[in-house]
């Protein structure tokens, strides 16, 4: 992409995060990292090598500031993420589906020396056809057509063998994502934060207004590291106490 489109691009994702609600802060913060989105998106670079998520900006900022050392992550679907909640110091329990991808997440927390990541490969089972729904969280289902007939159910079940109220923050950022998202709730600290990537998708809405009047919400749409495309990540605080 030239740098003419870029900034084409760029002016027309910052004015769909201003009319999607976007405060004058975050706005502020997008126009200071112009540079850095168009050098990423220009590049598409690893999120292994820049070790971000792919979270919007003011997202990654909010974290920044909410991340302390000895926070217990998980995560669905791991990366940049698994990099920057290990780089902060949080243990991190990681679910992926990707063979050939979990081999590369877990090589480069080695080369980095993160030794509190804990990612385990949890493949979807291929079962003839499609398990219905993805918006339908019982469903177990991927919205990839690639993945049309697979159930990720016990990828999606996979923190039911954690404690209630064990994680600081859950992450929710891979496949089946309102199945994921569901099995998470109970999961979250008092206090902690789930959080949902791209929460704008349609087939994530069901969910989203199922918590929406019991967890505080906090929206940060806007643009991402090395995405072309505007979307929101969204976190919902578990009530303290």
């Amino acid at each position: 992409m030239t740098n003419a489109k870029l900034l084409v691009t760029f002016t027309r994702l910052l004015r769909r995060s201003w009319l999607e609600g976007a405060d004058a802060a975050s706005i502020k913060l997008h126009l200071s990292l112009y540079r850095q989105w168009a050098d990423s998106v220009a590049r598409q670079a690893s999120p292994l090598t820049e070790e971000v998520p792919w979270f919007t900006y003011s997202a990654i900022d909010f974290l920044q500031r909410t991340l302390m050392p000895g926070m217990m992550v998980f995560e669905y679907g791991s990366g940049g993420s698994t990099m920057f909640w290990a780089k902060a110091g949080a243990s991190v329990v990681s679910i992926e589906h990707d063979e050939e991808w979990s081999k590369a997440v877990v090589a480069a927390a080695a080369t980095r020396g993160f030794d509190k990541v804990d990612l385990k490969l949890i493949l979807p089972v291929d079962v003839g056809a499609s398990p219905g729904d993805p918006a339908d969280p019982a469903r177990y289902s991927s919205s990839r057509d690639e993945y049309k007939t697979f159930s990720f159910e016990a990828y999606a079940k996979a923190i039911d063998a954690y404690p209630d109220n064990s994680f600081d923050i859950v992450l929710v950022d891979g496949r089946a994502r309102p199945s994921c998202f569901v099995h998470a709730q109970s999961k979250v600290k008092p206090g902690g934060w789930l959080i949902l990537d791209d929460a704008q998708r349609e087939s994530y809405q069901r969910v989203q207004r199922e918590i929406d009047s019991t967890w505080a919400r906090k929206a940060f749409p806007g643009l991402a590291p090395s995405k072309d495309q505007w979307g929101t990540t969204a976190m919902w605080q578990k009530a303290a106490g």
